[in-house]
């Protein structure tokens, strides 16, 4: 899936998804979110340490609601030099991957 049909999906879940995190009224305006341009140059190539696998959590959502996921394991990668991880986490429904993260960004959009 390119990046472009992702960010469609997504919009086209805010606006009509069963479960969006927007209400309806949100949902009758909402035009999209404003993403930031595809940067080829941030492509990470990342492994799986599922050494602490397994266990269940209550993971925050975008909308402040809380999932039980799966802890899949860390996701180790570097990025400008530096080795950094994130948590990833999957549904008890099926196999996609949940990596909630927050940067110096999550204030501000473009």
């Amino acid at each position: 899936m390119t990046i472009e049909a992702f960010r469609t999906a997504k919009d086209d879940f805010f606006r009509g998804g069963h479960d969006s995190p927007l209400d309806h009224e949100q949902r009758h305006g909402f035009s999209g979110l404003r993403y930031y341009p595809e940067d080829r140059a941030v492509r990470l190539t990342v492994e799986l340490d599922a050494t602490e696998a397994g266990r269940s959590e209550e993971i925050e959502t975008s909308n402040g609601s809380a999932e039980p996921m799966i802890r899949a394991g860390q996701l180790r990668f570097t990025v400008d030099g530096r080795s950094v991880h994130l948590t990833a986490f999957r549904s008890h429904d099926d196999e996609t991957m949940f990596i909630p993260f927050r940067d110096a960004t999550g204030k501000t959009t473009p």
